[in-house]
């Protein structure tokens, strides 16, 4: 399935998809749910190069 553009951020929703975390598209964005019920948006075409690092930090809270 294609996550994103960018490829670490694919990486790392493939495996948190993997580890039981649900994905949803829609049109421009794509929805993660953690297996507790928490909404992470990401762009399916990140401008940022900092959007990978950014998203870790995020998956990061919530793993806490």
């Amino acid at each position: 399935m294609y996550y994103s553009s960018n490829k670490d951020v694919s990486k790392l929703v493939k495996s948190l998809v993997g580890n039981g975390w649900s994905y949803s598209r829609r049109k421009k964005h794509g929805m993660l749910r953690s297996p507790s019920g928490e909404v992470i948006t990401l762009s399916l075409t990140p401008s940022s190069d900092e959007s990978y690092q950014n998203l870790k930090k995020v998956v990061k809270r919530f793993l806490n």
